[in-house]
């Protein structure tokens, strides 16, 4: 696991990002319904940033799904330490599990830093997730380690 913090201009940055996400899509149903919370926003926004800061990769902070969020990879960030991988069933079917397609699970902390924890190509996800509810788990024991993402 590497822990990523951020300085005041990444700050700018990242609330930029989300506050631009959050009007666009504050009021589109998505996998979390239409009460889109701008905490949500800035959790997602905050974890693909802080892999394309420590691995040196562009980010566009794109607000659409035609593409991936850095570089080549798809960045997953929950709230809480211990959260696992999850891709919902919309994902799925839109057909965004491209078999070279990694996904990278990052940890928002409650001190505003973000954990990079492991990553899974997106084929073995299916293959070694639990689904429930509409979504697809993965454990982080069965991630790959953070540093050889870009390998």
């Amino acid at each position: 696991m590497i822990r990523v913090q951020f300085d005041t201009d990444d700050w700018q940055l990242i609330d930029e990002v989300a506050w631009k996400r959050h009007h666009k899509y504050a009021k589109v149903p998505s996998n979390y319904g239409t009460d889109r919370d701008i905490h949500k926003d800035i959790v997602g926004a905050a974890g693909e940033y802080a892999v394309a800061k420590y691995f040196n990769l562009e980010w566009t902070g794109r607000d659409d799904d035609n593409g991936p969020d850095v570089g080549h990879l798809e960045v997953r960030t929950r709230t809480k330490a211990g959260g696992l991988l999850c891709l919902h069933d919309k994902e799925i079917e839109r057909k965004r599990l491209i078999a070279g397609t990694k996904y990278v699970l990052c940890w928002y902390n409650d001190d505003d830093t973000v954990d990079m924890v492991g990553w899974a190509f997106a084929s073995e996800i299916r293959k070694a997730a639990i689904h429930a509810n509409g979504r697809w788990f993965i454990q982080t024991k069965k991630l790959h380690p953070i540093h050889t993402v870009l390998l």
